[in-house]
């Protein structure tokens, strides 16, 4: 996450998402935004739907408003912002800078597993999402990936996950299908659910002991978000309730 990338409409329907992930607050939330530093690229600035309220801010409507204050009229990009007007009840959030260097990356989740001891829920938040098998750490951009060994290294803390991954060039469904895939063999789960968005996916791996809190999630965020937010559930693969 680049704070080049606060306010745009994927942030919005992001923090909608944290909310319902956290059952407003009975399950505190780690928020780790694995922070890259901005770059000269122009992505993060899909931010036109703030100059439409009539649309837009119906499904959020105390988020949509702080984000078009900051972005519109005070034109700032701070993700500080998120925490100050506790947009999601009961989260921390964890602000450290992720580089490409290994030692400071292993000094990195070393920490991230210390702040979150004491949350239910680790929100990883990597710029494209969980690294392929052609990316290794210390690597140029590998900052932009969460690996696998981190990702367990939480869940084998008993907290439940929740990934961002950004959508590549391919069919879609096919996509989150061999993903819950991976997902299952790394980790051994059950259960995973895939919220997609218009350009990404956020896998929820929920462990069994906050699984209850999760049952009405495809309606709570289907039911405000209608066709702009789709969620499926998975358990071992196979497709239990999809849009």
């Amino acid at each position: 996450m680049k704070h080049q990338y606060f306010g745009d409409i994927s942030d919005y329907k992001k923090y909608s998402i944290l909310r319902r992930i956290s059952d407003n607050g009975k399950l505190r939330t780690m928020v780790a935004w694995m922070l890259t530093p901005n770059d000269q690229r122009n992505e993060g600035n899909i931010n036109k739907y703030l100059d439409d309220p009539d649309l837009w801010r119906q499904f959020e409507p105390d988020i949509f408003d702080s984000l078009r204050k900051a972005v519109v009229v005070n034109k700032t990009k701070d993700l500080r912002i998120v925490e100050r007007k506790k947009l999601v009840s009961g989260a921390g959030y964890f602000w450290d800078t992720l580089s490409d260097n290994l030692i400071d990356r292993k000094r990195y989740f070393k920490k991230l597993q210390e702040t979150a001891k004491d949350y239910e829920v680790v929100f990883l938040d990597p710029d494209n999402g969980i690294a392929t098998r052609s990316m290794t750490k210390g690597r140029k951009n590998s900052s932009k990936y969460v690996f696998w060994d981190e990702i367990s290294d939480l869940w084998n803390k008993g907290h439940s996950i929740l990934i961002y991954q950004h959508f590549p060039r391919v069919n879609r469904m096919e996509y989150i299908k061999r993903k819950v895939e991976e997902i299952n063999n790394q980790l051994q789960n059950s259960e995973t659910y895939a919220i997609r968005t218009t350009y990404m996916v956020y896998f929820l791996i929920p462990r069994e002991k906050h699984s209850l809190h999760f049952k009405d999630l495809k309606e709570k965020i289907e039911g405000r978000w209608g066709e702009n937010i789709g969620v499926e559930y998975y358990h071992k693969l196979f497709v239990v309730d999809s849009q």
